[in-house]
């Protein structure tokens, strides 16, 4: 049997996700925190510039 490709959320994003949608602002940093880095180096990926990339990270 394969592995999926779709890698599943650690049970602490999960715990932090349900914490944002009840509108904890101290889980909203925490998950923005733990994923910047990874949306942001993928937005890189598929912007024209890494300045363009920065804002519609920073924007979202």
């Amino acid at each position: 049997m394969l592995a999926s490709a779709t890698p599943q959320p650690a049970v602490a994003d999960i715990e932090l996700a349900k914490r944002c949608a009840a509108g904890d602002p101290e889980a909203t940093e925490a998950l923005y925190r733990a994923h910047v880095g990874s949306v942001r180096a993928m937005a890189r990926l598929h912007a024209s510039h890494a300045a363009v990339a920065d804002d519609l990270v920073h924007d979202a």
